[in-house]
């Protein structure tokens, strides 16, 4: 299982780790706010973002999350637009 996390102050980042509490997630922009779940999900299934998966589960092996900015080349599109798209 892995966990598609969402920056309180700053809606266009989003994290995926394998902590469901997010307390290996680097604060960064999220440092007062913290982190907001937005969907568990399996890795089997295609992840909740546009992103390369390779690039993805290389982050999520090494360091336990992979952080992305909505709109960057990493992250074309909102997880949470995606989400809403595949229902």
């Amino acid at each position: 299982m892995a966990y598609l996390f969402q920056c309180r102050n700053d809606e266009g980042l989003f994290a995926v780790s394998f902590d469901r509490d997010a307390t290996n997630i680097p604060p960064g922009a999220a440092w007062y706010a913290g982190w907001r779940l937005r969907r568990v999900f399996d890795l089997d299934e295609p992840l909740p973002a546009e992103l390369d998966p390779e690039a993805v589960m290389h982050a999520l092996r090494s360091y336990g999350y992979h952080i992305w900015r909505e709109g960057s080349a990493a992250g074309p599109r909102s997880p949470i637009e995606a989400t809403a798209a595949d229902q």
